[in-house]
C-alpha cells in the first residue's frame, strides 16, 4: 500500500512538473482562492451548478466561464449581447429582430415564428427558448455561466452549441435594500435598478427587483421620417421626431421563498417591457433598384447611424412569467427538485422593409411595409432527483416536458395592399436522462444519457386585403397533409462519458466525449420546408488549477458537426426569399484558455485566449448574395462553402481585464478595464462572389470561380475596450461610478445583409459616457 502512494505521488509530480514547465500549474496543496468578483463560496472557491449540483468550478470537467452580477457592472456587460466581450469563442449576433448566440462555431442564421437556437438559455433553471426575450438587459442578476461545447444530457434540448446559465437575485438571510441611478448624456440614456429582500419571518423570505430603462437610441433619421411623403393610412408607424430607435426596457420581479422542512419552495414572477427596433433601424447602402438619390424630395441617407425611413420602427415584446420550484428532501436518499413554468408572450414590429422614403404608392408592385402581431406560450415541467449514495457515487435522474405554441399575424404592403399571413406553430418535445459520478480516490467517472423527443405542427394560411386566400403562399400548396398542417417528428439518445483526475487539490485533468442534438424543425415562410435535426459529438481534453491568487483553465476541442441547419436565400425567387436548408457536415476544432491572477489584495488581472478552426466540410448548395453585372443589383446564387468559415466564428478572440484598488477619501477608489478582440467573421451569410451562370433553371457559380477569399458582408475584426472609476465610501453604502464603453470608438459590423432592395448594415453603439450613484443597506 505504502509503494502504491509512492508511485501515485512521483506520478503526480511528474505530471505537475512538465505543466508547470509550461506555465499552467500551481504549487499542490494550497486553499483554494477565488477571485474577486465571480460566485465564491466563503473560502474563496468559485461555485457553479453546470452538472446541475453546486460545485466547485475546478471540479467540473467542463470548460466554463463564470461571472457574477457585481464583474458584469464592472465590465459595462448590460445586455445580453454584451457577454461577447468578455467570452471568447462567443459570438451574439442578431438574424431580424432575434438574438442568436454562437458558442464555438455552433450556431443558428435563421429566424422566424417558433423557431429556437441551439444554444440553450436558462434563466434561474428556467429553460427559454424565445431568442426575441433574452434580448432584455441584465437587471439584478446573480451570476452568468457560459458552457462551451454541447449540453446533450444535462441541458440537453437545443443544446448543440452550449448553455447559457442566467441567476438573478435571491432574498438573502438579512434584510437588503439597494439602489442605483445612472445617467449617460449622449443619448439621453436614463436608468434606475432597485432591489429589496429579506425574510420575512424563520421560514419566509421575500424579495422584489425592478429595473427601468430609456434612451433614445444612436440612430437618427435624416428626413424626421419624411411627414409629407405618401404612406398607407393603416400604418401603425410614428412619423416626425428624429429617434429612429428609441430604447426602452423596465420589469418588475418578485420572489418569494417559503422553507418548510423538508420542503423549500419559491414563487417567481416577472413583468417585463422591451422595445428595441435598433435592428430595424437600418440604411441601404448600396445596390437600389433604379439607384436613386432621393424618393419623394427626402434623400437617401448615406452616413453611419443614420437612417431615411417612412416611419419609426416598433419592436416591442411584453411579457409575464411565472415560476414555481420546489425542493423535497427525501431522508437520506437525495433531493427531489421540481420546475413548473408558464410564459406568455406578446410582441409587436413594424418596419420600413426597403428602408426609404418612398411608399407602394410610388412605386406599385414593390413591398416597403411589414410588421404584425404576435403571441407566444409556453409551459414547462422538470423533475430531478438528486443523490451522492455515500459519497463515492453521485446521481442525477430527470424528466423534462416542453409545450409551446406560437401564433403571428403578420402584414406587409406590396403596392396592390396590404397582405396578412396567419401562422400556428406549435412544439411540443418531451426528455428522459441519467447521469452518475463514481469516484475512486482521485479518479472521477462520469457517464450520463438522455434521450430526446420533438414533435412540431406548423400551420399557415395568407390572405389578401379583401380576406381571399392566396394559393400560392398557402401551407396546403407545400404540403401532401389534407389538412394542410406540416408535421415533423424528431428523437435522439445523446450521451456523454468524462474521465478527471485530480493532480492535487486544487488541479485536475480531464477527457470527455458528449453528443449534442437540436431538433428537426419546419421553415415559418413558404415553402415550409422540414429540415433534419442537427447533431454535433465533440471531444474535450482540459486542464484546471486553482492555487493563492492564480487559476488557469486550459481546454482543447475536436467537434463533428453534422447537419447543421442554415438559413439560404432561395436563387429561383426574384425577390430574395429565405429559405432553410441543411448543409451537411462541418469539422470544428481549437483551444480555449483563460488565466487570472490575484497579483496582491489591489491588483487582479485576468486574460483569455481562444483559436478556433470552424469550416464547413460539406456544403455544396450554399446561398451567396452576388452582385448582377448587367443590372447591379443583388441576386442570389448557389455555390459551394465546402471550406468556407462557418458564420460568427471567428479564428481568433480574446479578452482582457484589470483592476486596481486605492485608498482615497477615507474610502475606495477603484480602477477597472476590460478590453476584447475579434479576427475577421461574418455576421450572417458571408456573400462570397462568383462568376454564375443560369444552370437547370438556377442560378450557380461557374466551376473555379467560387473560391475568392473574402465575402462581402464579412466583419473584419475589432478591438475595443470599456473602462470604470468607482469609489466606495468607507460604511460600503455609498458608490460613485463614471465609466465608458466602446472608449476607442471602435464601430463593427452588427448586422449586414443583401436583399433585393439593396444592402442594409447597421454597426454597433459608438462611445458612451457616463455617471452612476448607488446606494446600499
Amino acid at each position: 500500500m505504502q509503494t502504491r502512494e509512492i508511485h501515485r505521488d512521483a506520478g503526480r509530480a511528474a505530471l505537475a512538473w512538465c505543466l508547470a514547465a509550461s506555465g499552467f500549474l500551481v504549487a499542490p496543496h494550497a486553499a483554494a482562492q477565488g477571485v474577486p468578483g465571480l460566485a465564491e463560496a466563503d473560502d474563496g472557491a468559485i461555485i457553479v451548478t453546470a452538472q446541475r449540483r453546486s460545485e466547485r468550478l475546478e471540479d467540473v470537467p467542463a470548460s466554463i466561464q463564470a461571472i457574477s452580477g457585481e464583474a458584469l457592472k464592472t465590465a459595462q456587460i448590460t445586455r445580453f449581447q454584451d457577454l461577447q466581450l468578455i467570452a471568447p469563442s462567443v459570438q451574439i449576433s442578431r438574424t431580424g429582430t432575434q438574438n442568436q448566440p454562437a458558442i464555438r462555431g455552433v450556431t443558428t442564421t435563421f429566424a422566424g415564428g417558433g423557431q429556437e437556437t441551439n444554444v440553450a438559455v436558462y434563466v434561474d433553471g428556467f429553460y427559454n427558448a424565445d431568442p426575441l426575450s433574452i434580448n432584455q438587459d441584465f437587471a439584478n442578476i446573480s451570476s452568468v455561466e457560459i458552457l462551451k461545447g454541447p449540453q446533450g444530457t444535462l441541458y440537453g434540448r437545443n443544446a448543440t452549441g452550449g448553455a447559457i446559465l442566467i441567476t438573478t437575485r435571491s432574498p438573502g438571510n438579512s434584510l437588503e435594500m439597494e439602489g442605483a441611478v445612472s445617467y449617460a448624456p449622449r443619448f439621453n440614456d436614463r436608468k434606475v435598478e432597485v432591489f429589496v429582500g429579506g425574510p420575512l419571518d424563520e421560514r419566509t423570505k421575500l424579495s422584489v427587483a425592478g429595473y427601468f430603462r430609456k434612451n433614445d437610441g444612436y440612430f437618427t433619421d435624416i428626413n424626421n421620417f419624411a411627414p409629407n411623403a405618401p404612406i398607407r393610412p393603416n400604418n401603425p408607424g410614428k412619423r416626425g421626431g428624429s429617434h429612429s430607435a428609441p430604447f426602452e426596457n423596465w420589469s418588475i420581479h418578485p420572489k418569494l421563498e417559503i422553507d418548510f422542512a423538508p420542503v423549500k419552495l419559491t414563487l417567481s414572477y416577472k413583468h417585463a417591457f422591451l422595445n428595441d427596433s435598433r435592428s430595424l433601424a437600418y440604411r441601404v447602402t448600396g445596390h437600389v433598384p433604379g439607384n436613386p438619390v432621393q424618393y419623394n424630395g427626402y434623400p437617401l441617407a448615406t452616413e453611419m447611424d443614420t437612417t431615411s425611413l417612412n416611419f419609426q420602427p416598433v419592436n416591442r415584446s411584453e411579457i409575464d412569467e411565472y415560476q414555481a420550484t420546489a425542493e423535497i428532501a427525501v431522508g437520506n436518499l437525495g433531493t427531489v427538485t421540481s420546475r413548473t413554468g408558464y410564459r406568455k408572450q406578446k410582441d409587436s414590429s413594424s418596419y420600413d422593409l426597403d428602408a426609404t422614403p418612398r411608399d407602394p404608392a410610388s412605386g406599385p408592385g414593390y413591398s416597403f411595409n411589414g410588421g404584425g402581431n404576435t403571441g407566444r406560450k409556453t409551459f414547462t415541467q422538470q423533475v430531478d432527483f438528486a443523490s451522492s449514495f455515500g459519497g463515492s457515487l453521485s446521481l442525477l435522474a430527470g424528466l423534462f416536458y416542453y409545450n409551446d405554441e406560437w401564433q403571428g399575424r403578420t402584414t406587409d404592403d406590396s403596392g396592390s395592399g396590404p397582405g396578412l399571413t396567419a401562422l400556428d406553430y406549435k412544439t411540443e418535445a418531451w426528455a428522459a436522462y441519467l447521469d452518475g459520478t463514481y469516484n475512486v480516490g482521485d479518479l472521477y467517472i462520469t457517464v450520463g444519457g438522455r434521450y430526446s423527443e420533438d414533435r412540431k405542427n406548423v400551420f399557415s394560411i395568407r390572405t389578401d386585403a379583401a380576406g381571399t386566400v392566396i394559393a400560392a403562399a398557402n401551407t396546403a400548396a407545400f404540403t401532401a397533409s389534407p389538412d394542410g398542417v406540416v408535421r415533423y417528428k424528431s428523437s435522439a439518445f445523446t450521451p456523454r462519458a468524462v474521465i478527471r483526475y485530480n493532480l492535487t487539490p486544487e488541479s485536475n485533468i480531464y477527457a470527455s466525449i458528449s453528443r449534442g442534438f437540436k431538433s428537426g424543425t419546419i421553415s415559418s415562410t413558404a415553402p415550409y420546408n422540414a429540415l433534419k435535426p442537427e447533431k454535433v459529438t465533440a471531444y474535450e481534453i482540459g486542464y484546471k488549477a486553482s492555487h493563492g491568487g492564480l487559476r488557469a483553465d486550459i481546454a482543447a476541442f475536436y467537434y463533428d458537426f453534422k447537419d447543421s441547419q442554415v438559413s439560404a436565400l432561395d436563387p429561383t425567387r426574384p425577390l430574395l426569399t429565405s429559405l432553410l436548408l441543411n448543409a451537411g457536415g462541418s469539422k470544428i476544432y481549437g483551444i480555449d484558455t483563460t488565466l487570472s491572477y490575484r497579483v496582491t489584495e489591489r491588483l487582479n488581472l485576468r486574460v483569455s485566449l481562444a483559436y478556433l478552426h470552424a469550416r464547413y466540410r460539406d456544403f455544396e448548395n450554399a446561398t451567396n448574395t452576388v452582385v448582377n453585372p448587367a443590372t447591379g443589383l443583388n441576386t442570389s446564387v448557389v455555390g459551394s462553402w465546402s471550406g468556407r468559415r462557418i458564420v460568427r466564428s471567428p479564428d481568433w478572440s480574446g479578452s482582457a481585464s484589470a483592476d486596481y484598488t486605492a485608498d482615497f477619501a477615507g474610502g475606495q477608489l477603484v480602477f477597472s478595464l476590460n478590453g476584447t478582440f475579434s479576427s475577421r467573421y461574418a455576421t450572417s451569410n458571408a456573400s462570397y462572389d462568383c462568376d454564375y451562370s443560369l444552370q437547370n433553371g438556377i442560378n450557380a457559380c461557374n466551376p473555379g470561380t467560387d473560391n475568392r477569399i473574402q465575402g462581402r458582408f464579412e466583419e473584419n475584426g475589432y478591438v475595443l475596450a470599456n473602462g470604470q472609476i468607482a469609489w466606495t465610501d468607507a460604511s460600503d453604502r455609498y458608490t460613485l461610478t463614471v465609466f465608458a464603453t466602446n472608449l476607442t470608438n471602435t464601430r463593427y459590423k452588427t448586422s449586414t445583409v443583401g436583399l433585393f432592395y439593396g444592402d442594409y448594415i447597421s454597426f454597433n453603439e459608438p462611445r458612451v459616457v457616463g455617471g452612476s450613484i448607488r446606494v446600499k443597506y
